[in-house]
């Protein structure tokens, strides 16, 4: 998959915004962009704390959407946070980027990080045949999960450094 078509909206977010969320920061307004219609993005600061905010904010974007199927968006939120989440630890990046289109019967996701490889397995689609979880582990999961529940995913690494790990989710009618 190609990086997603430029996105409508555009949300940036800063450390400063992060660390106010929700009381000081410019919720209305970020919130008035994920509730238009078409390709978004986010940009967040490396930071743990952004990833539930991207995930409040792409639920805004669902409902925007008209994506009411609850196994889709259910599955749509927890692949963003997980491969936010992946991103966040692994990557050491100053941004991280999340993009979300859809079309008739799909949403794609893309989580994008200047991590200049990948910071996940380098055969995505064997991970979750291979991959034996340990339940003891706090962490590890999160990219079987991935596997599992997209319609397809995978990995691809820019000659400009770009990690993008991107994932499409049925919507279901």
């Amino acid at each position: 998959m190609s990086s997603i078509t430029r996105p409508r909206a555009q949300v940036v977010l800063t450390f400063q915004d992060i660390d106010e969320w929700p009381e000081r920061a410019p919720v209305q307004n970020l919130i008035s962009r994920c509730a238009e219609r078409g390709p978004v993005s986010f940009s967040v600061p490396p930071l743990n704390r952004a990833v539930p905010i991207c995930r409040q904010l792409v639920g805004l974007w669902l409902n925007a959407e008209g994506i009411t199927n609850e196994d889709a968006r259910y599955t749509t939120l927890l692949i963003v946070s997980e491969l936010m989440t992946n991103a966040v630890e692994h990557s050491g990046s100053a941004r991280i980027i999340s993009c979300l289109r859809r079309d008739d019967d799909r949403v794609f996701i893309e989580v994008r990080d200047q991590s200049r490889t990948s910071s996940i397995p380098r055969q995505p689609r064997r991970v979750a045949r291979t991959h034996r979880l340990n339940r003891s582990r706090e962490n590890g999961r999160g990219l079987v999960l991935v596997a599992k529940l997209a319609e397809n995913w995978g990995v691809q690494t820019g000659n400009d450094g770009i990690c993008s790990v991107w994932a499409a989710v049925r919507i279901g009618r």
